[in-house]
């Protein structure tokens, strides 16, 4: 556990997204030392021994349908739109 007192941990982001650059092989995870340094700690929590308790964003609020139809493509199958995003320039 991060803390045995903690009763809540609530990070925003999102895990997904492109990790970290590392430009010292040996720093990185497929540089084989355990450092890992190219896989953020969202990725590590939500990956790993919080995974169970992971929630992810079901409705965009921000896009244009056809613009969401990018990330719901590529990472996102359940992304829904929500009512107005389509009057949305």
């Amino acid at each position: 556990t991060l803390c045995k007192s903690m009763k809540k941990l609530v990070l925003i982001g999102d895990h997904q997204q492109l990790r970290p650059q590392v430009s010292t092989y040996e720093l990185r995870a497929d540089g084989g030392r355990g450092f890992n340094l190219d896989i953020s700690l969202f990725e590590r929590l939500a990956t790993g021994s919080l995974s169970r308790c992971l929630v992810t964003l079901e409705v965009q609020h921000r896009m244009h349908p056809t613009l969401a139809v990018v990330p719901r493509t590529l990472k996102y199958p359940r992304l829904r739109d929500a009512d107005g995003t389509a009057s949305r320039p």
